[in-house]
């Protein structure tokens, strides 16, 4: 019984600080959406109503972290080096590279 309710206590505390690190996010979000293109904008918007909310995946070890499909070693390649904005051949979202969005 104390062993779940420290387990309890624990969770509410994860919860509560993952509350207050997503009020920060979507108060940083009107400011980085400002700094889209309009074209870039409207795509990601459309992208992220189509797509339940995700309009962006992971692109680790050649493959698209969101649909699991193979990315071919040329697109990887354009992924990483971040020049232009990629999408998935097959689920259709913005792919990133961890990396780049890290240091951006």
């Amino acid at each position: 019984r104390i062993e779940v309710d420290r387990e309890l206590a624990t969770l509410g505390a994860t919860v509560s600080a993952d509350r207050e690190r997503l009020a920060v996010l979507l108060g940083e979000r009107p400011a980085l959406l400002g700094g889209l293109s309009a074209e870039a904008r409207s795509n990601y918007e459309r992208l992220s109503r189509m797509r339940s909310g995700l309009a962006l995946a992971e692109a680790r070890d050649y493959s698209c972290q969101a649909c699991r499909m193979s990315l071919r070693p040329q697109v990887f390649s354009d992924i990483r080096r971040a020049n232009s904005i990629i999408t998935c051949e097959n689920c259709g979202r913005i792919l990133f590279y961890p990396d780049q969005a890290e240091s951006a």
